[in-house]
């Protein structure tokens, strides 16, 4: 049929059915892929929710926060561990997402049917597990944020995030993906081929099979054969086990014979063993007590040193306490100074104030006046501080004859003693 003989209109429908297939083909695949992420997204949920939602805080506001913990809070409650898992979550979730997708009717019609063949054996429970819509609305707002994405993607190969059960059926899921992509990918010209390649392989297989029956005829044969040839060696054998037999005989003796010697080294061994034990636990009853002499002498000198260090000690303690207190008696005479200098600096600000508003004829009065005042200041700083040098040095000098008085004292008492 020639190219000019084709309906100019079979030559546009043939296309529109192969756009529509690949469409449907499309949205198939589109779906397998949407649930395996789903299913790597749901994997990795409890690490979102954990810590009362710590992550999920930094990416959604109080109220979503909330809401997403309480629509998962029976998915992954400590209680609920036997009733629900990752699996039934991971079912109630593409339940729901099924119904909101847009699959042509006669792949709804195949879902349906299957799922109505298992919902037999399941319980209204289960049933409300694999619609919970609530569940749906948290994936939905979960899987746009580009954080918990890459969370999801990074995890996914983590064997401490995601369960061996959701690894296992993630790795179906991907290889019935690319089954159906390999189904739905072939045209007719490859169907038939395939077809074809199929029919030879079953009539090579039927001759392998006639080939496989002579072969086990002849396997009969040789196993004849082979069973003669094991009478004449288990006849040998019986022979060379006589010999064997002697031959561990003779062994046994030997062995017994070294095992009486080995047993008298033994007990030689032994007896120098207790006579070297003796030897050492006098040796070690001889440095017991040695160790206890030392010991008494090391705690009576210990006793005489903490004595000697609480004396010091106090001592110390009396010194710092009385330097405290002539350090806040000094303390309140440099602040009663320091009043006194600010007041006079405050009056003699004043002072130059009204000066400064006088005629420059007194110009060289106010600079004698404040000379003069500097001097007095001077003065007075000086006498304050040969006052306080001179009670500090009478202060030290005291106390020097009071610590050389004690030194003394002890030392008579001492000699008393003697």
């Amino acid at each position: 049929m020639s190219i000019s003989s084709v309906d100019s209109t079979s030559l546009h429908v043939k296309p529109a059915v192969d756009l529509n297939i690949t469409a449907e083909a499309n949205r198939i695949l589109h779906v397998l892929n949407k649930v395996i992420n789903r299913s790597k997204f749901i994997g990795v949920l409890n690490k979102y929710i954990k810590d009362d939602g710590r992550l999920l805080k930094t990416v959604l506001d109080e109220d979503s926060c909330q809401f997403v913990l309480h629509a998962c809070q029976k998915y992954f409650a400590h209680g609920n561990k036997n009733k629900y898992s990752v699996g039934s979550l991971t079912q109630s979730s593409y339940s729901v997402d099924q119904k909101n997708s847009n699959i042509s009717e006669d792949d709804d019609g195949l879902a349906s049917e299957s799922s109505s063949s298992k919902s037999g054996s399941q319980t209204p429970e289960q049933g409300n597990e694999r619609n919970d819509t609530e569940l749906s609305r948290v994936l939905y707002t979960l899987e746009d944020i580009t954080l918990l994405q890459d969370i999801a993607k990074n995890s996914a190969n983590d064997p401490e995030m995601m369960s061996p059960q959701l690894s296992c059926f993630i790795d179906h899921l991907k290889e019935f993906r690319d089954r159906m992509n390999f189904q739905l990918s072939e045209n007719s010209t490859q169907f038939k081929n395939r077809e074809k390649y199929l029919r030879e392989t079953y009539e090579k297989n039927l001759k392998a099979k006639k080939e496989i029956e002579r072969l086990e005829e002849e396997l009969v044969v040789t196993k004849t054969e082979a069973n003669v040839c094991l009478i004449g060696r288990n006849i040998l054998i019986n022979r060379h086990q006589n010999k064997i037999e002697k031959i561990i005989k003779n062994s046994s003796e030997t062995i017994e014979k070294r095992i009486h010697e080995s047993e008298k080294s033994m007990v030689n061994d032994w007896k120098e063993s207790l006579i070297q034990q003796s030897r050492l636990k006098q040796d070690f009853q001889q440095a017991s007590e040695k160790y206890a002499n030392m010991l008494k002498d090391h705690m009576a000198a210990e006793k005489v040193l903490r004595a000697k260090r609480a004396k010091t000690e106090n001592q110390v303690l009396g010194w710092i306490q009385k330097f405290d207190l002539e350090i806040g008696e000094k303390q309140a005479e440099e602040e009663e100074v320091q009043a006194l200098l600010d007041k006079e600096t405050n009056e003699v600000n004043e002072i130059q104030s009204k000066l400064d508003e006088q005629e420059e004829e007194y110009d060289d009065l106010m600079q004698e006046k404040a000379a003069y005042e500097e001097e007095m200041l001077e003065r007075r700083l000086y006498q304050f501080v040969i006052n306080r040098s001179a009670r500090s040095i009478q202060r030290t000098f005291r106390m020097y004859k009071a610590r050389k008085l004690a030194k003394k004292m002890g030392r008579k008492g001492k000699k008393g003693k003697k």
